[in-house]
């Protein structure tokens, strides 16, 4: 088995300019509606491509499944953990033909960031050259 390790130092965001883009999409996640199967945005259009197939909008268990249109992928993402004082954590699992995808995202205190994690997969056919699988991990320091 091989095994990549690397660390990668970025040039540092504005505090603020990061609390600010994790505000917008939090408010506008928070500012939509499940009616049904259906979400809707705050204006009463439903978002395409989007059905609540489990649970209760942006609550723990949480299931919903995305699609594109032309498309064969597959896409469900389960909400693990939604409260904006504490933790963020989905889900996202995706299929298309022969390749899956899973990607585990976790934002620690969203409306004050401070870490955010990220761990994935990626499984192809087995038989379809050397590499058929692919794992990673990632821990971004907001605060830092």
């Amino acid at each position: 088995m091989t095994s990549f390790h690397h660390s990668v130092v970025v040039r540092p965001l504005e505090p603020g300019r990061v609390r600010e883009l994790i505000g917008i999409l939090c408010d506008f996640a928070e500012s939509s509606r499940a009616d049904g199967e259906q979400v809707l945005l705050e204006n009463g259009q439903p978002v395409v491509g989007v059905r609540l197939l489990k649970g209760r909008h942006l609550r723990a268990g949480a299931r919903y499944e995305i699609t594109e249109a032309d498309s064969t992928e597959r896409t469900v993402v389960l909400v693990h953990e939604w409260r904006r004082t504490k933790a963020i954590a989905v889900e996202q699992l995706s299929a298309q033909d022969d390749l899956t995808a899973r990607l585990v995202l976790r934002l620690s205190s969203p409306d004050r960031p401070r870490l955010l994690e990220a761990e994935g997969e990626l499984r192809g056919p087995e038989g379809s050259g050397t590499l058929y699988r692919g794992t990673g991990r990632a821990r971004l320091d907001l605060a830092a």
